[in-house]
């Protein structure tokens, strides 16, 4: 497995952030009167936050595949599309992942940090509490969306650790031992 580039999902996480808060300083300025490239915006830092998500999990359930995991990649991103049921399915794709990843380590004897679940599960929680409480308490709603900011940051850093760790672990070793003629 190829590895992934930890730059690439990160800037992708922080320019959909930026796009978002620039959209919401444009919509909270009384003189602004364009609204379809506040629409753009919005619908721009949507779909490209989206695509490095899906992405990111795709490659981390794909790194892990060995017949003992819980889900295939494509069933871990396409789940995640059904309305309502994707609240659910987070578990299984975020905290499902920590778990599954931290088994895969041990089965294969992967000499690697391991994934803290509890961590992802709290993570998890965090994403639903704040996507129930952002529309009803709008501060709440401001200062949780900041901290799912940089928890997203973390778990993004944490998840290419641990893909580029199962590949480092990977490569062919060689017998340097000298004692053999």
């Amino acid at each position: 497995m190829k590895k992934i580039s930890k730059i690439f999902f990160l800037t992708g996480i922080i320019i959909s952030y930026i796009l978002c808060a620039v959209s919401a300083f444009l919509l909270l300025r009384p003189e602004f009167s364009e609204p379809f490239v506040l629409l753009v915006l919005m619908l721009g830092g949507f779909f490209y936050t989206s695509f490095i998500w899906f992405l990111l999990w795709f490659k981390a359930w794909a790194a892990i595949q060995d017949g003992d995991v819980r889900m295939t990649p494509r069933r871990a991103v396409l789940f995640s599309l059904i309305p309502f049921f994707n609240f659910y399915w987070m578990f299984q794709l975020i905290w499902g992942f920590a778990k599954d990843y931290n088994a895969y380590i041990e089965r294969h004897n992967i000499v690697s940090r391991k994934l803290p679940s509890v961590l992802f599960l709290s993570y998890v929680v965090l994403v639903l509490i704040n996507a129930i409480f952002a529309n009803v308490f709008a501060f709440f709603g401001f200062i949780l969306l900041h901290i799912s900011f940089i928890s997203t940051l973390v778990i993004v850093w944490m998840v290419c650790d641990a893909i580029n760790g199962i590949h480092t672990m990977h490569l062919p070793s060689f017998n340097m031992d000298s004692s053999s003629s």
